[in-house]
C-alpha cells in the first residue's frame, strides 16, 4: 500500500517521516539530498515544511 512522507530539512540534508495509508508511523528517514530521500520511496504525497 503507498505511504506519505512528511520532509523537513535537517543539519544532515533531509529527513523524512513516512506515514501508512492509515496515517501510521512506519519510519524515519535521513539522506543527505530530497532526491536520495525519496529516491527509494514509493510515495503518494511529500510535504515540505520551511
Amino acid at each position: 500500500m503507498p505511504s506519505v512522507l512528511g520532509v523537513d530539512a535537517c543539519p544532515q540534508g533531509w529527513v523524512g517521516i513516512e506515514l501508512d495509508a492509515d496515517g501510521r508511523f512506519v519510519q524515519a528517514i535521513i539522506a543527505p539530498t530530497i532526491a536520495d530521500l525519496v529516491g527509494a520511496q514509493q510515495v503518494v504525497a511529500i510535504e515540505i515544511w520551511v
